[in-house]
């Protein structure tokens, strides 16, 4: 479904620049939310924990299906624990799905998140969200944050077809353009 071409992803250095602090993180983002996810990665899970001592039972405790889901991409969501933890959170702090299976097995939240994509007029930008601890610190502390740059195609390879495209509307143009 990709449409994009290396040269139309516009984004800051911040992005660029950002990296996951992993089990470093003050707040990390397994923590207090709903997150969905699409039943291939669901179905895939289910095989792949079958496979793994204790497994099923990990599965289960871990996911459930969303019975009145109304596409295929909130088909079912992670289970939170008492603490408010995602159920896959580790004692040290990392995904468990990631560690043993690998990140293109995890849904696509987890996936695509600090990471948000738009296209407006054609222009395809990215931007990462502030409420990741170690974007925000980025942002507000690294000299050059908000320069505008070209980023290669694949820093949207997993997230491409999880993105918003704007109505182009003539009186609200974009901020600015790619640098020559």
């Amino acid at each position: 479904m990709s449409h994009y071409r290396q040269d139309d992803i516009l984004t800051m250095q911040y992005v660029m620049d950002f990296q996951c602090s992993g089990d470093k993180c003050p707040d990390n983002c397994c923590h207090h939310w709903q997150i969905v996810v699409e039943k291939d990665i669901y179905q895939a899970l289910k095989k792949l924990y079958q496979g793994v001592p204790g497994g099923r039972k990990r599965f289960q405790s871990g996911l459930k299906k969303n019975k009145e889901a109304q596409s295929d991409r909130h088909y079912s969501s992670l289970k939170m624990k008492p603490d408010k933890n995602c159920s896959f959170l580790n004692p040290g702090g990392l995904c468990d799905i990631h560690k043993r299976f690998g990140g293109n097995r995890l849904g696509w939240v987890c996936r695509s998140y600090p990471r948000e994509l738009t296209e407006n007029f054609g222009q395809t930008e990215m931007a990462l969200s502030i409420s990741c601890p170690e974007v925000a610190k980025t942002c507000l502390l690294q000299e050059g944050a908000f320069e505008i740059t070209k980023a290669p195609r694949r820093i949207i390879e997993s997230i491409e077809d999880f993105h918003v495209t704007l109505p182009d509307n003539p009186d609200n143009p974009p901020l600015c353009s790619a640098p020559q």
